[in-house]
């Protein structure tokens, strides 16, 4: 699922700050984990990814 990078099936704001700490650098992403946190397909974990994530969750508990 992509956004899902704590392979959970759900999301929530935990996979929001597990993106952030990717982004940061303070816990990297690997393997299916980064392919679910790149939710932009632009080969990294960027901003882009960070907002795409914080955008899912906002529709999600509206």
């Amino acid at each position: 699922m992509r956004g899902d990078v704590l392979g959970s099936g759900t999301m929530n704001i935990s996979q929001l700050v597990r993106v952030a700490q990717a982004l940061t650098g303070q816990r990297p992403l690997e393997g299916a984990y980064f392919q679910a946190g790149d939710f932009n397909g632009s080969g990294s974990i960027d901003i882009g990814d960070l907002t795409a994530v914080a955008a899912l969750l906002r529709s999600a508990q509206q």
